[in-house]
């Protein structure tokens, strides 16, 4: 029995989605993985939360495991990016500032970052970037309302 491609719709979105993807993957991904990962992340998320953090905290904000979490401190640490001491409320928590050189890379960072986006979205022209960042807008409403594991 022939299904209707208009009510089958999603499996052919999803389809050009996976295929646009994987034409772009490795030029797209190599390029933002520099800023999605590890110390940058760790950083700007210090950075954009203008405070300390306990590594508890950083880990569930980016999404990391306990050990990298402590791992990548350790680095940025060593390096004179991030201070840990001992929270004043509760002695036995360590909590994690970004000293004044770490807010210079991670803004460094951001800066180029929307440096980047800035060139895309000026080459995209006005029109296509609001409705891109329209459907963006829809599309992570509608995959959060979503929850974990639901349809």
């Amino acid at each position: 029995m022939p299904t209707d491609r208009s009510t089958d719709y999603p499996s052919v979105a999803v389809g050009r989605f996976k295929e646009i993807l994987g034409r772009y993957q490795m030029r797209v991904f190599d390029r933002l993985a520099r800023y999605s990962s590890g110390e940058s992340l760790l950083l700007r998320t210090l950075v954009l939360h203008d405070g300390p953090l306990h590594p508890t905290e950083l880990r569930q904000r980016t999404c990391t495991s306990s050990a990298r979490v402590a791992s990548v401190l350790k680095s940025l640490e060593g390096k004179g990016l991030v201070m840990r001491e001992a929270d004043g409320r509760d002695r036995r928590r360590v909590q994690v500032t970004v000293t004044p050189e770490g807010r210079a890379r991670a803004q460094q960072e951001i800066d180029e970052m929307d440096e980047e986006a800035q060139g895309v979205f000026e080459k995209m022209g006005k029109r296509d970037t609001e409705e891109f960042i329209r459907l963006l807008d829809r599309m992570l409403e509608v995959f959060v309302s979503q929850g974990t594991g639901s349809r």
